[in-house]
């Protein structure tokens, strides 16, 4: 992408670029006001051109809602899960971007979100079979709006219109607590499966699953009577991986009922006795 500095006064310079012709096929250039020296105008053009190339060399004037997503999601990829960067694709491609993605980013309104939301509330369903729930409208919303809050850090825009958006109500589900009989039913209904220690463990800990699968050995101490919660498996697409937990709460210690401790016990020695069985030796490390 060629460039020029022309002076137009003392300190103050004229920055010219090329951008990509336009549908009509004639040139188009961005024009920059600097102020600063020679040196420094020169850096903030280089600074300038490499920004648009990353973007693909669109004038933010012309820039729509779906490029600018677009490039939002590549800036993002390296500060959050891959989890969370892949729900952020699935949300941009399959619900924002038919919506709202033809519109210039410049002049996106609130209304125009408002609308849209509304639209899938009564039929965004891509299976046809009616609407999305309000809790995924809010889902979908978080993304935007975190998208359009760093378009105004980045001077593409100068408000963010999803903050001022009318966001459905979600009906809070009333938490189902499973009595001890109903535990014990459970329990009886898993039996001699090779779920049963999972749901075991579940029930004595309040461990989530994915800290569950990946429990090993060596974070358990049954002379103590606890075991240590310090990582989790996270489903990713076509792939599992085992990762810290995320906080300093999520990593904890968790005191053990005795008969949770020898419960492990005797799983512990029959799942050593089938390591022994196909000759994999013991394995203090090996996943509960």
């Amino acid at each position: 992408m060629k460039g020029s500095i022309k002076k137009t006064d003392e300190n103050r310079w004229r920055l010219v670029f090329d951008l990509k012709r336009g549908i009509d096929g004639k040139r188009r250039q961005k024009v920059v006001r600097f102020k600063g020296t020679k040196k420094a105008a020169e850096t903030k053009l280089r600074e300038i051109i490499a920004e648009y190339e990353i973007v693909g060399a669109v004038d933010p004037s012309f820039q729509t809602l779906g490029e600018y997503l677009d490039y939002w999601l590549i800036m993002k990829k390296s500060s959050v899960e891959l989890n969370v960067f892949q729900r952020y694709v699935s949300m941009a491609n399959i619900n924002i971007k038919p919506a709202l993605g033809h519109i210039k980013l410049q002049e996106l309104e609130t209304r125009h979100i408002d609308e849209a939301y509304q639209v899938m509330l009564d039929r965004g369903r891509h299976d046809g079979k009616g609407g999305l729930s309000p809790k995924t409208i809010r889902n979908i919303n978080g993304i935007l709006s975190s998208s359009l809050t760093n378009a105004v850090i980045w001077k593409r825009i100068h408000k963010n219109p999803a903050i001022g958006v009318t966001l459905p109500k979600v009906k809070r589900a009333e938490m189902v607590v499973l009595t001890k009989e109903k535990s014990a039913e459970l329990l009886a209904g898993c039996e001699g499966h090779w779920l049963h220690p999972i749901v075991f463990l579940a029930l004595m800990t309040v461990m989530r699953r994915g800290e569950i699968a990946a429990l090993r050995w060596t974070n358990t101490d049954l002379n103590d009577g606890s075991l240590k919660v310090i990582t989790s498996v996270e489903e990713t697409k076509g792939s599992t991986r085992i990762k810290d937990v995320k906080t300093s709460n999520a990593r904890r210690r968790i005191s053990l009922p005795p008969l949770a401790v020898e419960y492990l016990k005797r799983h512990k020695a029959k799942e050593t006795e089938k390591r022994f069985q196909f000759g994999l030796g013991k394995d203090d490390d090996a996943f509960v």
